[in-house]
C-alpha cells in the first residue's frame, strides 16, 4: 500500500476523544471529535425571527432581510444530466461505467458541499450578531 498523507484544514485543539474514517467515492477523510472548553459568544440582546423556505428566498428575516437560495443544484443540472446520460449507456462491470459513475457522484458532492457551506455560513452570520433567534415550526 502507498504512503498516506492526511492534510488539516486547521489545527487540533484540545484532546481527541474519538476518530472516524470515512469515504466518499474516491476521497477519505478522517473526522477528529475533541474535547475543548467552550468560548462563548459576546452577550446580545437582539432577537430575530426567521422564515425559512419561502419561495423564491432561501429565508426572511423579521427585519425585511431576504437571503437567496443560491440554487447549486439548479445551476450543476446541466452536467449531471450529461454525465448521468454517459453513465446510462456504459455497460455494466467495464471500467468506463466506473469512471462515469465516479464523475456523477463527484458532481452530487460537490453540490452537497456548495450546500453544506452556504447553510454554515448563514447560520454563522445569524448566530454571530443576534442573541437569539426564533423559527416557525410548519409542517
Amino acid at each position: 500500500m502507498g504512503s498516506v498523507k492526511v492534510k488539516l484544514h486547521r489545527p487540533l485543539e484540545g484532546k481527541i476523544k474519538t476518530a472516524t474514517v470515512k469515504r466518499e467515492g474516491e476521497h477519505w477523510y478522517i473526522i477528529f471529535i475533541t474535547e475543548v472548553d467552550p468560548k462563548p459568544l459576546p452577550p446580545s440582546e437582539e432577537a430575530i425571527g426567521i422564515d425559512l423556505g419561502t419561495n423564491p428566498h432561501f429565508l426572511v428575516t423579521s427585519e425585511g432581510e431576504m437571503v437567496e437560495a443560491p440554487r447549486h443544484f439548479q445551476k450543476a443540472e446541466e452536467k449531471l444530466a450529461k454525465a448521468q446520460r454517459e453513465l446510462s449507456r456504459k455497460k455494466k462491470g467495464k471500467s468506463g461505467r466506473k469512471k462515469a459513475r465516479l464523475k456523477v457522484a463527484k458532481l452530487h458532492r460537490k453540490i452537497a458541499n456548495q450546500r453544506r457551506d452556504f447553510h454554515h455560513k448563514v447560520a454563522r452570520k445569524l448566530v454571530n450578531r443576534y442573541g437569539t433567534i426564533v423559527h416557525e415550526d410548519l409542517n
